[in-house]
């Protein structure tokens, strides 16, 4: 984990609290919208938390035991120690929340509008200004580096997170599709590797990436991934509120919606690519391992269509589950393929 004490660091701490502070009364908006459902919503949650959490605790001790024989034992323990100390600290958590939800149950509903009110204007105000403040962020670093900010990792993260609640309040305007918690919690999950992961230390662009195709490629991948970040949230929500909402094949649509804007942008941002490897490297193709997963995400995004096409809403499940795939599809792309020993390749830079 980084810290990092300079501006930008600061900015983007920033950013993050803003967007912390204003996703706190936007999911109380939530609990008080679900409080009927909330105990069996919670109960769900835990035991697919429980469940992440175990897998990545036991595949995070076999990486650090299999990358270097110099971390004891002790040290794997611990991490995996501090994963199931996280498990606790959000089981009570979900406590609260439950509590909380039998709490408002037995409240007036006119008190409770106007609290909602209260709570959306306060959660709004957050959001401007931590907006603002990740622009200025990027405009910062921008300067800093006298480049397009989106060369390695860092500042991939910190585009993502420039451009996640404007897509979102564009999804809100012209789609009706109003999420502001998991809008919030989305923008502080990408800057969070940009704050406390990736180091930030201004470096020279490579000649490979010197090029005009270098914003534009990057660009459209960026604007992409946070739609299907989007389509993946509203899919897990699909999944996890099954039998509990009626109205739960909105968030099947929504997530269609979502991904019928990100695909389009996938496809751009493969063929950007293909044309720009054939200016720099000579050939269209070069079986790169970052190119193979771009492939594949694409890939299972295109079954998603096809098995939509055939089924449409008769199997909301399995609608929901290969937009998830889709996602750990991106995932892998853009930070296992990065940063795993097991793919070299051209777009090492990265």
């Amino acid at each position: 984990m980084e810290i990092k004490t300079n501006p930008q660091g600061y900015l983007i701490y920033a950013a993050m609290g803003g967007y912390l502070l204003g996703w706190i009364p936007a999911q109380l908006t939530g609990i008080i919208s679900f409080r009927t459902q909330m105990n069996a919503m919670v109960k769900r949650a835990m035991v697919v938390f429980f469940f992440l959490c175990a897998i990545v605790s036991i595949v995070a001790g076999v990486y650090l035991q299999g990358a270097s024989s110099s971390i004891p034992l002790k040290t794997t323990l611990g991490y995996v120690a501090m994963t199931y100390v996280l498990i606790c600290l959000v089981g009570l958590a979900a406590m609260g929340l439950a509590w909380l939800s039998r709490w408002l149950h037995n409240k007036n509903a006119e008190r409770l509008k106007k609290v909602t009110l209260f709570l959306d204007m306060f959660s709004a105000v957050c959001l401007s200004i931590a907006t603002i403040v990740v622009v200025g962020a990027f405009i910062y670093r921008w300067y800093n580096v006298r480049h397009v900010p989106m060369q390695n990792l860092f500042e991939v993260f910190l585009t993502l997170g420039v451009l996640a609640i404007p897509i979102s309040l564009s999804c809100r305007w012209f789609l009706k599709l109003r999420s502001p918690a998991t809008d919030l919690l989305l923008a502080v999950i990408v800057l969070f590797p940009a704050g406390f992961v990736f180091n930030a230390n201004p470096q020279h662009l490579p000649p490979a990436l010197q090029s005009w195709l270098f914003a534009p490629h990057v660009a459209v991948y960026m604007l992409s991934y946070v739609f299907m970040a989007k389509a993946f949230l509203q899919a897990v929500f699909q999944l996890w509120t099954r039998e509990l909402v009626e109205d739960n094949l909105q968030y099947e649509q929504t997530t269609y919606d979502m991904v019928r804007i990100g695909f389009p942008l996938l496809t751009l941002g493969l063929i950007l690519g293909s044309y720009w490897g054939k200016q720099a490297w000579g050939d269209y193709w070069g079986w790169d391992p970052k190119e193979l997963w771009s492939l594949a995400s694409w890939l299972v995004f295109l079954a998603y269509f096809h098995f939509r096409y055939m089924f449409g809403k008769k199997h909301p499940n399995v609608n929901s589950l290969l937009a998830i795939m889709g996602m750990v599809a991106i995932i892998i792309t853009l930070l296992w393929v990065n940063l795993s020993r097991l793919f070299p390749g051209m777009h090492s830079y990265a």
